[in-house]
């Protein structure tokens, strides 16, 4: 049995959907360029010589921005994958939409929320431990070409 819904300011909906999944994708594509941003930190700072217990949390920041770059990789191509779905709808009259495309839409909108969580939380702890290895080691900072870690993009 499909379920449809017919409205007249489905219209209207779909076209703000249509944008809020462009916002998505350029959400997406900015997450992609901190990604690379902070695997600079990594490198930067994953010098020889740094204590044992941060060398295991570079390295464990390293793969889990590894994994979220998949991660967004996977949304953009869901997020695409929307953009081209609704589109056809908007501007019918009474275009009808099934269930099964509003679980994906919901499923897609909280993984990305669930990812920028993510990349928060990996930003905090990455600069904490930047910052507290500076403190420790003033000396290491003097490698840091900070013209370069800010003209990242």
């Amino acid at each position: 049995m499909k379920f449809t819904t017919e409205d007249e300011s489905l219209d209207e909906e779909l076209q703000e959907l249509f944008i809020q999944s462009s916002h998505w994708t350029s959400d997406l594509n900015f997450a992609e360029g901190e990604v690379r941003f902070l695997n600079k930190i990594v490198q930067t700072f994953f010098l020889p010589g740094i204590e044992k217990d941060d060398a295991f949390k570079m390295d464990a920041f390293s793969t889990r921005l590894a994994e979220q770059l998949t991660v967004i990789n996977i949304l953009k191509a869901g997020s695409a994958a929307l953009l081209k779905t609704i589109g056809p709808f908007i501007g019918r009259k009474n275009p009808k939409i099934g269930l099964g495309f509003l679980e994906k839409l919901t499923t897609l909108e909280n993984k990305i929320r669930q990812t920028a969580e993510e990349m928060k939380e990996i930003k905090k702890g990455l600069f904490g431990l930047v910052e507290k290895m500076l403190k420790q080691h003033p000396s290491n900072a003097s490698h840091v070409n900070k013209s370069e870690l800010t003209a990242i993009k």
